[in-house]
């Protein structure tokens, strides 16, 4: 798919909505205009000329509030069968929205993609709120036509849809339990077991596991690492779990109460840099100190701990591997191969956030 070009930009726009129909880039439905915009990256000004064109040459039918507009004219056959060579990402967060280190690891797959001429589009409908997104995510898939979907934070709903319609596909995290899709992600049991040890290794016997109010398979599989750890431990050791709701003031609260338990925490693991930072200001603001009142470990790492003092003990993945494992993965999708699951184990820094209990 070419994008409109500036000069005459809504006759380039209708010109290159025909070619996708031509070519049975899109059938039967076009897209809705919010996404048909941004994957042309004009506006929906723009975008509404245009499609009045198309109705009037008789391309389209005519757009009704609430109701997609129906493609009339067809592709031919042959063009019909060439297959797209374009892979959906669909993401519940907005582009913008996304941590830099995902979208490093986007970057380095849209470039990857691209020297096997693939192209990488990005897609974040309003779906993953619903119980129920089969027929939503069935007019996406029917409208778009890629060769195959990378599902990113997807909630069970929609890989379970995915799965019983055995549309090429693999999730970029962990599947769910009983959903059986291809899938890669950094191995977060092996990384939580390895935290939880490293920290008793210090002397810690009470330590705090802080995690986002939400129902991602990577974080499950973290925290099964780290009870796995405590439960092979020699002595009592206590584990908080302290769920916090995704902002600063509900990190600060999640810490006031963990630090007012009969046994508080001496060591926290944190599964988000944000939380890292939070923690960071929070314990500076009761005058409390890293790592002489608390140590820490942080699962993920993002590029703003390399300017903190002291230096944050974290687990980090080279995003171009991951990348390089998602293009190998979907290669095998698409030849209907390689439907296993693939784990990868980060590097671990050791940083100045960690000291040995009552040193």
């Amino acid at each position: 798919m070419k994008l409109p070009q500036r000069r005459s930009l809504t006759a380039e726009t209708a010109e290159v909505i025909r070619e996708m129909i031509r070519s049975g880039e899109i059938k039967q439905k076009l897209p809705g205009e919010r996404d048909l915009a941004a994957r042309l990256q004009i506006g929906r000004d723009t975008l509404r000329t245009a499609l009045a064109e198309l109705e009037k040459t008789g391309w389209l039918s005519v757009g009704e509030h609430g109701k997609r507009r129906q493609i009339l004219k067809k592709a031919s056959s042959k063009q019909a069968e060439h297959r797209s060579r374009r892979v959906g990402f669909l993401s519940p967060k907005r582009l913008e929205d996304l941590p830099p280190t995902m979208l490093l690891e986007i970057d380095h797959m849209r470039e990857m993609l691209a020297r096997k001429e693939f192209s990488l589009e990005f897609h974040t409908p309003a779906i993953f709120s619903l119980k129920r997104p089969g027929s939503r995510l069935k007019e996406l898939v029917d409208s778009l036509q890629y060769d195959a979907w990378i599902l990113y934070q997807s909630n069970e709903h929609v890989q379970a849809w995915f799965a019983k319609q055995k549309i090429p596909c693999m999730v970029r995290g962990l599947a769910y339990p009983g959903v059986k899709l291809p899938s890669l992600d950094v191995d977060w049991q092996a990384t939580g077991f390895h935290a939880a040890s490293l920290l008793m290794r210090y002397g810690h016997r009470s330590i705090g596991y802080m995690v986002p109010d939400t129902q991602l398979q990577g974080l499950f599989a973290a925290q099964k690492g780290i009870e796995n750890a405590v439960a092979n431990a020699s002595g009592d050791v206590t584990l908080h779990t302290i769920v916090e709701q995704g902002t600063a003031e509900a990190v600060a609260t999640s810490l006031h109460q963990m630090c007012h338990e009969p046994i508080p925490p001496t060591a926290i693991i944190a599964t988000r840099s944000r939380q890292v930072l939070t923690l960071i200001s929070w314990m500076a603001s009761h005058q409390l100190r890293i790592p002489q009142n608390m140590s820490l470990v942080s699962l993920t790492y993002d590029n703003v701990f390399d300017a903190l003092v002291p230096g944050i003990s974290h687990y980090t993945m080279d995003r171009a591997t991951i990348a390089r494992g998602g293009v190998r993965k979907l290669e095998s999708v698409m030849k209907g191969q390689g439907l296993d699951e693939k784990l990868l184990i980060p590097d671990f820094v050791l940083g100045g956030s960690v000291k040995k209990y009552g040193a």
